[in-house]
C-alpha cells in the first residue's frame, strides 16, 4: 500500500495537487472499467439472444406466462447465490471450529470436549448434507438453555480458618 502523503504544514486535509491526482487516477481506472465492461457485454451478447429466443419459444409454442417464468429464473439464481454464500461461512465455521480445538488443546481430549466437537461435527456434517442450516438463530439449543435464576453466587458461610496444630 502506498505510504500516505505528508500533509503541509498548517493544512489539515490534502492539497489542491493531490486532490486532482487521486480524482484522476481513479478516473483513469473508471474508464478501463467501462472498456472491459463494454467488451465483456459484448461477448455476453450472443448468450442474451439465445435466452430471449428460448423465452419467446417457450412463450409461444408452450403459453409459459413470459414474466413468470423470468421470474422464476431470477429466483432460482438468487436462491443459488445464497447457497453459495451459505457454504463459504459454512467453510467459516469449519475453520473457525478447527482454530478451537487447536487453541484448547487438552480440552479437545477430555469426555466433554469430545462430546461438544462431535457434536459440533455432526451439526456441520447434518448442514452439508441438508443444505439447510438450523434457521431458528433466536433461540439457543435446549441444551444451553440454564433454568437457574441469574443471581449472583453467595456462599452460606464463610469458610473456616485452617487452624494451626502448633498454635493449640
Amino acid at each position: 500500500m502506498n505510504p500516505q502523503p505528508q500533509l503541509e504544514a498548517g493544512h489539515n486535509g490534502p492539497t489542491k495537487a493531490q486532490t486532482e491526482s487521486v480524482v484522476a487516477a481513479i478516473e483513469a481506472k473508471m474508464a478501463d472499467l467501462r472498456s472491459e465492461r463494454a467488451l465483456y457485454m459484448s461477448r455476453c451478447r450472443p448468450h442474451h439472444d439465445r435466452i430471449k429466443e428460448i423465452i419467446d419459444d417457450a412463450v409461444e409454442r408452450m403459453n409459459f406466462e413470459r414474466k413468470a417464468l423470468k421470474i422464476t429464473v431470477k429466483q432460482r439464481e438468487f436462491i443459488r447465490k445464497a447457497e453459495a454464500l451459505e457454504d463459504e461461512l459454512e467453510t467459516i465455521v469449519q475453520d473457525a471450529l478447527d482454530l478451537l480445538q487447536r487453541q484448547l488443546g487438552s480440552f479437545a481430549d477430555t469426555l466433554l470436549g469430545r462430546a461438544a466437537v462431535q457434536e459440533a461435527r455432526e451439526a456441520i456434517k447434518k448442514t452439508a448434507e441438508t443444505g439447510k442450516r438450523n434457521r431458528k438463530r433466536s433461540e439457543p439449543p435446549p441444551d444451553f438453555i440454564d433454568d437457574t435464576p441469574d443471581v449472583p453466587f453467595v456462599r452460606d458461610e464463610e469458610p473456616e480458618e485452617p487452624r494451626d496444630a502448633a498454635a493449640e
